[in-house]
């Protein structure tokens, strides 16, 4: 029985009672520990890094805390893997959700800015595929990570032929949702302008397209061989 047609008890499906991102979850969860027995690499984590824990809920060590994946690399250095897995995430301003979400992976970079910058801190946004917001974050953090600053990486978005007018368009988004998200009580930017905030979090976030649930389940088809 596939996820999409898993019913409780009162007859109605998790997804169309807002479980979706929950049953997404846990087996992306199944998939990570999977790796662990396996020692087969993780994306997001690192094709070098050996997995060696995986915590879901970790919330008292990463805001971005559905799941925190640890391995260690060939020398034995730790690394981790902060992940939100979000089924469809509406990136725009006028979403709630979505401002909270890129609040706890800002507040995540910045509590952990010196381990996420020296490569051994990784944040995923897990989603379920196809999706085309996602889609569109991920050029963008792939352009992001090609540059050294924000206003080299704005000037590059907007060189004629590098992207699409949605991808454009969805960064405008994204820049709307860091500046709610600089304006929560309590969030500290560490002096960090909102222009250059949004490049840093995209240069270092990982956006993963998850293939595991309906007739496209190849990701955990993978898992199995």
């Amino acid at each position: 029985m596939t996820a999409s047609s898993k019913q409780d008890a009162s007859g109605a499906s998790p997804y169309s009672t807002g479980g979706g991102g929950t049953v997404l979850e846990h087996r992306y969860g199944a998939l990570a520990l999977v790796s662990l027995l396996t020692c087969d690499p993780l994306p997001g984590l690192g094709d070098s890094i050996t997995v060696s824990e995986v915590a879901f809920q970790a919330s008292p060590e990463s805001r971005v805390d559905d799941l925190l994946i640890s391995g260690r690399d060939p020398g034995g250095q730790l690394h981790r893997l902060s992940v939100a897995v979000r089924r469809d995430p509406n990136l725009v301003e006028s979403d709630a959700k979505a401002a909270a979400l890129i609040g706890t992976f800002l507040t995540t970079l910045l509590d952990h800015k010196q381990e996420v910058t020296a490569g051994r801190w990784h944040l995923g946004l897990a989603v379920a595929s196809p999706n085309t917001h996602a889609q569109e974050l991920r050029r963008l953090a792939e352009i992001a990570r090609g540059q050294g600053d924000g206003q080299h990486f704005h000037k590059a978005v907007a060189l004629a032929g590098t992207t699409t007018k949605k991808v454009r368009g969805r960064l405008g988004q994204l820049e709307k949702l860091v500046g709610k998200a600089i304006g929560q009580h309590g969030f500290d930017p560490h002096g960090y302008a909102p222009g250059e905030l949004c490049w840093l979090l995209l240069h270092h976030l990982d956006v993963l397209e998850l293939r595991l649930e309906g007739s496209d389940q190849s990701d955990l088809t993978r898992s199995e061989e």
